[in-house]
């Protein structure tokens, strides 16, 4: 083909294109739009409806904007919940019928339902007719309804979904919540119940402090579960619009009250009255005249002490500052000091009774159950405080932490009156607070639970040989870079899965006791044919860690283990690792 006829079919290729590109984007959308407004029942525009009124099957009522707020003007006079308004709006401005049935004048209106019809009428400002919805029967499926608009003179089935909320009933579209601001917003508040009062007030941080019975830290989070309850209260009936006589619902004599100080300067309370015959709760707000019914749900798990909104945190402190610990425990005292070697990753050492690594997991562990120690009750405040009273003057355990340049020392306490109880002092002051026995058992740390039992603590990424004689056989895998392989007793090419479960296996071995006297080698320990030898090899070929493990241990169980350097049997390790963990490493490497 000539060039020129080649250029002529390529812009004939072009105009065809650009033609089908404006018929998507612009015909179709066009045939689009007309398609979705013909299929609208009605023209609403909701920023200028002024005026709602529905007549369904189970109620009537009218709704009004006056400046710009909605509220139910007959049969009552109420606030409306805007929210079920704009759903009114919206829906019947989005109202599409999903096929017309019948048209034409000769409707008979009562095959379907439309002769006693349920309505929704919207007034917009500045027009004199009002834009209808005339909703009938359900179809024989039940999952539409018969719809008509205006003068009537077509008949639309219509999803029930959609006409649902354009008809609602009375009680839906009234403002149902009692306290006129959010729980974000108060300030501050007093709350009874019986012959239980509290009250609590945000400081400058805006946290929460209690201010009666006593002046205290609060617990934010149970002072914002108990200001949910309340202050997002939510009516479930309406029972009276104006109560002549309160006191037929327990209101003249609360039996709760709670008031509220919101930012803005306002201050409301709610009263609750008495239960109703179904369990719920008859309320009102102290000034107004309504007599409403609320779920008794609402009232659940409320708090029946000043223990129960105090800030019940023993210490504060985070743990990544402690640089110090000290343990004393029955006699025994451990103490420990943080490092991080060359900017790395924080470690603990134990510097008495012996010097030793420690597990930085367990002294981890230690630290966040003592910053996160929350207290039963406060047993004491005052002045006056016995020690002997809580078992504080011979404390069972004191620890004590050291963060920048102040020390916390806590003590505990233990009494056996009524049964056994912990208590725990801090810095001697005058307060004593009632720990849970699990509390205690999570700081009562030994030197055994603090040091690093870890039997290989070479970094996995520096081993490049391991070796293994179980049973006169030989376990020999090799890594250089990134290939694996075992060479003893097969010769295999290795996945790094399989690499990795047996170094892990290895690094993950911890003893599980130290023999007070290391056990000598003989036939009782096994050191002539040990159960196990495990050697662990740098990339370079040089010998980093080694372990021998003897025979079982016929009094104590586990097995005899000593480090491959040494002579004498010091350590007990389980009995999972010699018969089931270091064995199936082994058969995943030989891919059984």
């Amino acid at each position: 083909m000539k060039p020129g006829r080649i250029y002529i079919a390529f812009a004939l290729l072009l105009v065809l294109y650009g033609a089908y590109s404006y018929y998507e984007m612009v015909i179709v959308k066009q045939r689009e739009a007309a398609r979705q407004t013909e299929s609208l029942l009605l023209s609403i525009e909701p920023d200028k409806i002024i005026k709602i009124v529905v007549n369904g099957k189970q109620s009537s009522f009218v709704l009004q904007k006056k400046e710009g707020k909605w509220s139910v003007t007959d049969p009552v006079e109420a606030e409306a919940d805007i929210v079920k308004v704009n759903d009114i709006i919206n829906m019947a401005k989005e109202l599409t019928g999903k096929r017309k049935i019948a048209d034409g004048d000769a409707i008979k209106l009562s095959e379907y339902g439309l002769d006693k019809p349920a309505t929704a009428l919207f007034y917009e400002e500045g027009e004199g007719e009002p834009q209808k919805i005339i909703v009938g029967d359900k179809n024989p499926a039940g999952a539409e309804r018969y719809v008509m608009v205006g003068s009537g003179q077509s008949v639309y089935l219509v999803s029930n979904w959609k006409t649902s909320p354009i008809i609602p009933i009375l009680f839906e579209v009234r403002e149902k919540r009692l306290f006129k601001g959010e729980t974000e917003a108060v300030t501050g508040f007093e709350f009874r119940a019986g012959n239980f009062k509290v009250s609590a007030q945000k400081d400058k941080n805006n946290s929460w402090r209690l201010t009666s019975p006593v002046k205290a830290g609060a617990d934010d989070t149970a002072i914002n579960d108990l200001l949910e309850k309340f202050v997002s209260a939510r009516v479930s009936g309406f029972v009276e619009e104006k109560a002549g006589n309160p006191g037929k619902y327990g209101l003249n004599k609360p039996a709760m009250e709670f008031a509220v100080d919101f930012e803005d300067g306002a201050k409301q309370k709610l009263l609750v009255g008495a239960v109703t015959d179904d369990q719920n709760r008859y309320a009102m707000m102290s000034g107004g005249e309504k007599i409403v019914r609320i779920a008794g749900d609402t009232f659940a798990g409320l708090p029946d002490s000043v223990n129960a909104l105090r800030n019940l945190t023993v210490i504060k402190m985070e743990p990544e500052d402690v640089k110090e610990v000290s343990v004393a425990l029955d006699g025994d005292t451990v103490k420990l000091v943080s490092a991080a070697p060359g900017g790395g990753e924080k470690k603990w050492i134990i510097t008495e009774p012996v010097k030793t690594d420690a597990d930085r997991v367990a002294v981890d562990g230690l630290l966040s159950d003592l910053v996160n120690l929350k207290a039963k009750r406060f047993a004491y405040e005052g002045d006056l405080l016995d020690p002997a009273r809580f078992g504080l003057n011979n404390p069972a355990l004191k620890i004590s932490l050291l963060a920048g340049a102040n020390t916390t020392t806590l003590k505990f306490g233990i009494t056996n009156k009524e049964g056994r109880r912990f208590y725990v002092q801090v810095d001697d002051k005058p307060k004593v607070v009632e720990v849970g026995a699990e509390a205690y058992a999570n700081a009562a740390k030994t030197l055994f639970d603090l040091r690093d039992k870890r039997l290989f603590k070479v970094a996995s990424q520096d081993v490049g040989k391991v070796v293994i004689k179980r049973l006169s056989q030989v376990f020999e895998a090799v890594r250089s870079g990134d290939d694996y392989r075992l060479v003893s007793p097969e010769n295999i090419r290795l996945k790094p899965d399989q690499w990795n479960r047996l170094v892990w296996t290895i690094k993950g071995l911890k003893y599980d006791r130290l023999y007070k006297t290391p056990a000598k080698p003989d036939n009782k320990t096994g050191s002539e044919k040990p159960a196990l030898e495990i050697m662990l090899y740098g990339t370079s070929g040089s010998l980093l860690e080694s372990l021998v493990v003897g025979s079982r241990d016929e009094e104590k169980g586990g097995f005899y283990a000593r480090d491959g350097v040494e002579k004498d049997f010091k350590y007990n390790i389980g009995e999972k690792f010699v018969t089931e963990d270091i064995i199936g490493a082994l058969e995943n490497l030989l891919g059984q």
